[in-house]
């Protein structure tokens, strides 16, 4: 039924961002394994459970919507020529560490 779809939800911290005034507070699923990154979530971890209730940090998350810090940047094979593009990921870095990478520089934490 409709009325019985469950929405997404988040945990940790909250931030000042739509999704969070529209969403249900619930507990953080320590242990879960996020889907993006496969890595398990920690207690100080923050994130969103989807509708499905798949868990994602909320870094892997955000990477998963605006993409690597190479597209972000216009210099992966989506802009650039084969010779000419960097990798989506960093070379050597986890999918979580180039997801929080990707995070930051969206919110404008790096350059």
């Amino acid at each position: 039924m409709a009325g019985d779809l469950i929405k997404a939800a988040w945990f940790g911290k909250q931030y000042d961002a739509p999704f969070y005034r529209d969403a249900q507070r619930v507990p953080t699923p320590v242990a879960v394994p996020c889907i993006y990154c496969e890595e398990p979530i920690q207690i100080e971890d923050d994130g969103i459970l989807s509708s499905c209730l798949d868990a994602l940090h909320r870094t892997c998350w955000i990477r998963m919507l605006v993409g690597s810090i190479a597209h972000q940047r216009h210099v992966c094979p989506c802009y650039l020529p084969e010779g000419e593009a960097q990798q989506h990921e960093p070379v050597g870095m986890s999918r979580r560490q180039a997801a929080r990478l990707a995070a930051d520089y969206y919110e404008g934490i790096i350059d």
